[in-house]
């Protein structure tokens, strides 16, 4: 099962992505901060992640280059 992790600091785009994304067959883990979705990338496996460009923490590009860093194999994708 492919493995996709969501960041977005809006719970209800979280929810309701999450929610579509399972339906469809996916494993999804969320994150609400740059700092939350560093953690989860540092600790697990993802084959995709979706960052929004406007967390409350940090931008979603400085966060994009992070991830890149630490999972160079991750597929990734920006959204806003």
């Amino acid at each position: 099962m492919k493995k996709i992790l969501y960041v977005d600091d809006d719970p209800a785009i979280l929810d309701s992505s999450k929610q579509i994304l399972e339906l469809e067959g996916y494993e999804v883990d969320t994150a609400l901060t740059g700092e939350e979705a560093l953690l989860k990338i540092e600790n697990d496996f993802f084959h995709l992640a979706i960052f929004d460009i406007k967390l409350p923490d940090m931008e979603g590009t400085e966060l994009l280059v992070k991830a890149h860093k630490l999972r160079p194999g991750m597929k990734k994708i920006m959204v806003t």
